[in-house]
């Protein structure tokens, strides 16, 4: 009896290491088959995303962001959040030349008409190729009766517009790219609406800019909470 039961543990061994090896292959095969970081994303929990547009080299860029008047975004924030895509974009070596949101910002204020400029007139006021147009549909904080945030949600759609006004990104309708940003109640439960709307601005510029250059498919960075 004792022989037999140490026979039948063997053959299980043996079977048990027949399959370890032929995982890899499995999945090598899957990739191969299926093609694409979705299929290595699932298998192995990474895999590299390709750019969705590949800007021109050694242009001049303006990244520009508006705001829909009902979309609750502060005033201040369009000029942050280009800043932050720009400087994403800088940092990931895809461009060096932008135009300084600060130009942006104070043309706005000087003419009261630039809310209804063409982008191809924005982009022939600033001297600039082409124009990475961010436009936020939707950016609010919810805060409970007691004032307590309760979670955040912010949508934008994105473009990318030549110096004479033809959409170069994307080319199929509906013409815009969405890009969307949310902080859950469980993260925001302990945060003020100032760290909110920041963590909100990270994430959409984070996710605007990844349109443009390839990178690792990684878990999403969680929103830190505030020491206390």
């Amino acid at each position: 009896f004792i022989g037999m039961c140490g026979i039948m543990v063997q053959e299980c061994t043996v079977k048990l290491a027949r399959c370890r090896a032929a995982l890899p292959l499995c999945a090598a095969l899957a990739t191969l088959m299926l093609g694409g970081c979705q299929v290595a994303y699932l298998l192995f929990g990474q895999g590299r995303q390709a750019a969705a547009f590949k800007l021109p080299k050694d242009v001049r860029v303006l990244v520009l962001v508006d705001a829909a008047p009902n979309s609750g975004m502060p005033i201040s924030l369009p000029r942050r959040l280009g800043r932050r895509i720009a400087v994403r974009l800088f940092h990931h070596k895809v461009e060096t030349d932008f135009v300084p949101q600060y130009r942006v910002m104070a043309l706005r204020r000087a003419v009261p008409a630039f809310a209804h400029w063409s982008i191809a007139k924005v982009a022939r006021k600033f001297d600039t190729n082409l124009v990475i147009y961010v436009f936020v549909r939707h950016f609010t904080v919810q805060l409970a009766s007691d004032n307590q945030v309760t979670d955040g949600a912010a949508t934008a759609e994105v473009k990318v517009v030549s110096a004479d006004g033809q959409r170069l990104w994307p080319v199929r309708p509906p013409g815009e790219h969405p890009v969307t940003a949310v902080v859950r109640s469980g993260l925001a439960r302990d945060q003020s609406v100032s760290q909110v709307r920041s963590h909100l601005l990270t994430v959409l510029a984070r996710r605007t800019s990844q349109l443009f250059y390839s990178y690792e498919i990684r878990s999403q960075p969680r929103m830190p909470h505030p020491q206390k």
